[in-house]
């Protein structure tokens, strides 16, 4: 297991379970009941092979944007 996923297992995803959200991957999902949705993902970044350097991008996704998005599925 990397560095960063032991950091995501032991720290952000209990908290964020906690608050409701879902994980998949590094990826975590929080679904309002009116289908808004806040999404969180770590990403690594490789600037040296011993550094563990990431980051944590965000996105809130109002839900008739997300229908949008989704309309030809």
């Amino acid at each position: 297991m990397s560095a960063l996923d032991l950091l995501v297992k032991q720290h952000a995803a209990p908290v964020l379970k906690a608050a409701g959200f879902k994980k998949a991957g590094r990826t975590f999902r929080l679904i309002a009941g009116n289908g808004d949705q806040a999404i969180l993902g770590f990403a690594r970044h490789y600037v040296a092979p011993d550094a563990v350097v990431f980051e944590v991008g965000y996105g809130i996704v109002p839900a008739p944007y997300w229908e949008w998005l989704d309309r030809h599925q």
